[in-house]
């Protein structure tokens, strides 16, 4: 299965004691006892390299067999970007391999973000909508996601990206302690946090419809939305 190589390698011990398998009289026999750590410390040895081998074949663990992954498949070496960025751009092509569906995008879309995704076909336009849950706001790796999704995507189809932002009621459980030194552009791709009574719990409809929108409060200070006067609903 293609997921397979997306693994980890298991450890192999690197140190083996021949001594403990040799009679009991060779115990004082020094020559026997040099001879036998000796050989002990060479299998270490290859027993460390067998290992290290090994986890080149699995892409999580790969570390310098990495470059050969993306030879393989195609993929231009970058060594500037991120170990982690350039394991996921491996896992996404081998899993486009075949026939590209829904769950596919879905799935590499999930594996370059870190949250839940949803993929929206839109057949009469030809293009499909990618919609990130869990990640708040922009994923730092969408380019390299593009990049991913370009190479599998039938030919004649478009795509587009859909994001999330922190809302209201999920700020609940902040303290102004917490964000007072937030801009909103940062604020608004925090994760929720959820909470009873807090001095941020901002309910749905607090204030004016004129400053409820990111865009008029993403240029207010925290000390001037203190200051704005609640609406009694």
């Amino acid at each position: 299965m293609k997921e397979d190589f997306g693994g980890k390698a298991a450890d192999i011990p690197a140190e083996k004691n021949l001594m403990s398998y040799m009679p009991g009289y060779y115990i004082e026999n020094y020559i026997m006892s040099d001879i036998q750590n000796s050989i002990s410390a060479e299998l270490g040895e290859l027993d460390k390299h067998t290992s290290d081998t090994l986890k080149q074949l699995f892409v999580k663990s790969a570390t310098w067999g990495l470059k050969l992954w993306e030879a393989e498949l195609g993929i231009p070496l970058d060594s500037n970007k991120p170990e982690g960025t350039r394991k996921n751009a491996v896992l996404g092509k081998i899993r486009g391999l075949g026939i590209t569906a829904p769950d596919t995008i879905k799935e590499m879309a999930e594996l370059f973000s870190g949250g839940r995704a949803v993929v929206t076909e839109l057949y009469d336009e030809y293009k499909f909508i990618v919609k990130f849950f869990e990640i708040r706001g922009i994923p730092s790796n969408l380019r390299e996601l593009s990049e991913a999704i370009e190479e599998i995507k039938p030919a004649h189809l478009t795509f587009s990206y859909e994001y999330t932002w922190l809302i209201w009621y999920e700020t609940s459980g902040y303290l102004w302690d917490e964000v007072r030194l937030f801009t909103w552009d940062v604020f608004r791709v925090q994760k929720p946090k959820y909470g009873m009574g807090s001095p941020v719990t901002w309910g749905i409809a607090l204030w004016s419809e004129d400053i409820r929108f990111w865009n008029v409060l993403r240029k207010i200070t925290w000390e001037e939305i203190t200051k704005i006067k609640l609406i009694n609903y």
